[in-house]
């Protein structure tokens, strides 16, 4: 008996289907898979008791508990559990994108990844949570949101022990170890862990905000700041169990912590000086090495944060964005409006020597200098 050669196309692709070292004997046909899958005769994992109509199927699977990857790249020995992995990665070496969007033109290595990418053109979320409604176009970006909701954490770290509830996440914080930073900006050689951090950069660059707010068109960078955002809509907001403040982040509810537990993590290697936020220890870098990259076109005058240029910039163009809703006093900036507002609150800076108020917490610092008798010298002339 002969096959016809779309009987023949038919029987490539399932021949592709499943790699050979995995293959059944003969008898293991689709038939007798899908047979399995109505008499309940399956084959089931020794280790978690999941089931496979397909015993190659159980094989691939029984090597996510064993770690065995018999399949590896020859060109930079990267191992893989299952052939088809490693066809996908060799592509990575030859630059191959054989999928094509019939729409844009971009290009991937994968089908899948063409298939996930077409949704983003036709809007087509199939999978919904049972819980939010929320949908996706992935149904492993479903399965990762549904651990939002159980606070399951099945990836586990092997260095430290952290887990963490996406398998990305894992491979993200992996870097984190080897202090490996792949992904390098060409426009300002910022270097990244992961390569989606390094796109959500460039947007900082190119001003790009792709991800729009159903509620209030506002407009964001990230998908994570999008989320985020979305939390001051629905009030599912992060609560400080200390005072009962609230935030739209999570990372900002950690670092308000720090201000109840004093926690400062972060430290300077040549001071000792230590700082509850890494963005705060990076500026106080810039005080030892003198770096003061941004400069006023108008007076020269040169500046280690870029956020001081504005606020300096505001000196000369009279600009005073921040308005207190009290009085309705404006001022060059944020902190300054912040300090200010203390006055109306009462929430003032207080020493505990003398029981004197400040607006200003750097105002108090220099306050309790008179008591300990420590003054500041400067390196150019001392003062009395």
């Amino acid at each position: 008996m002969y096959l016809s050669e779309s009987q023949n196309c038919d029987l490539d692709k399932f021949e592709n289907l499943v790699p050979s070292k995995d293959r059944l004997e003969a008898a293991d046909s689709p038939l007798s898979a899908h047979n399995r899958s109505k008499t309940g005769e399956l084959y089931e994992c020794e280790e978690c008791k999941k089931k496979f109509s397909w015993k190659s199927s159980l094989t691939v699977h029984v090597r996510t508990h064993n770690g065995e990857k018999p399949y590896e790249c020859e060109l930079c020995q990267k191992n893989f559990s299952q052939n088809s992995s490693l066809t996908r990665h060799k592509r990575t070496h030859n630059g191959k994108k054989p999928y094509e969007c019939q729409l844009c033109q971009k290009k991937f290595f994968q089908r899948s990844c063409l298939t996930r990418h077409n949704r983003t053109h036709n809007g087509e979320n199939p999978y919904e949570c049972q819980l939010c409604k929320k949908k996706f176009s992935e149904k492993i970006s479903l399965t990762a949101h549904m651990r939002t909701h159980t606070g399951e954490k099945v990836y586990d770290c092997k260095e430290c022990k952290k887990k963490f509830s996406s398998r990305s996440g894992l491979a993200g914080h992996i870097k984190t170890h080897n202090g490996e930073k792949p992904y390098e900006c060409e426009l300002c050689q910022n270097k990244f862990f992961q390569k989606i951090h390094l796109t959500v950069h460039m947007r900082t660059h190119t001003g790009e905000k792709v991800h729009e707010c159903k509620e209030c068109k506002k407009k964001f960078s990230s998908k994570l700041a999008l989320s985020e955002h979305n939390r001051t809509h629905t009030g599912e907001l992060y609560e400080c169990k200390e005072c009962n403040k609230k935030f739209s982040w999570k990372s900002g509810l950690t670092l308000h912590i720090r201000t109840h537990n004093g926690e400062k993590p972060y430290e300077c290697e040549l001071c000792q000086k230590k700082f509850s936020q890494k963005p705060s220890l990076t500026l106080h870098m810039k005080i030892h090495n003198g770096d003061k990259p941004h400069e006023c076109k108008l007076c020269q005058k040169k500046f280690s944060q870029k956020i001081n240029l504005n606020v300096h910039m505001r000196r000369h163009t009279g600009e005073k964005l921040y308005e207190c809703n009290e009085c309705k006093e404006k001022f060059f900036a944020r902190s300054a409006l912040r300090a200010h507002n203390r006055t109306h609150t009462g929430e003032l800076y207080e020493c505990k020597e003398c029981k004197k108020k400040f607006c200003w917490k750097s105002a108090l610092t220099v306050h309790i200098r008179t008591h300990n008798g420590t003054h500041t010298v400067c390196e150019e002339k001392s003062f009395p």
